[in-house]
């Protein structure tokens, strides 16, 4: 943006023009607009330094969050399977988790199913299906 301010073309047009009272109005002109942009950039740069360590600490606080309901979930479910093993056995309890996984993967497919179903239409189709349209 500085350089477009401090263009060698526009300077060379002004010095055409053969006024020196134009081409003074010119430098000073863009002098103002340079300091004023510096300005406006100094002005951000310390916005976003004030800004950034406390976003920075919310992101590290939401990151923190999830690692620990990420460590509880694993811990639950590490317990779950210890309990598991510890009572029916490493055998059953292998033949149990291959169950829950494919009653998962079932809900999971059947969840997606629902979710097409319940998406509202476009209203071009909500009409063609409430009126019916031929087909």
């Amino acid at each position: 943006m500085l350089n477009r301010c401090l263009s060698a073309e526009d300077l060379a047009f002004a010095a055409e023009s053969g006024s020196a009272a134009v081409l003074n109005l010119f430098v000073d002109e863009r002098r103002r607009l340079a300091l004023e942009w510096m300005k406006e950039a100094g002005r951000e740069t310390a916005d976003y330094l004030q800004r950034a360590p406390l976003e920075a600490a919310e992101r590290r606080r939401a990151t923190e969050v999830q690692l620990l309901t990420s460590f509880a979930l694993f811990v639950l479910v590490y317990q779950l399977w210890a309990a598991m093993v510890q009572l029916y056995g490493l055998l059953r309890a292998k033949a149990f988790g291959r169950c829950v996984r494919l009653l998962a993967r079932i809900l999971s497919e059947l969840g997606g199913r629902v979710s097409c179903q319940l998406t509202p239409a476009a209203p071009h189709e909500q009409g063609s299906r409430r009126y019916g349209s031929g087909e």
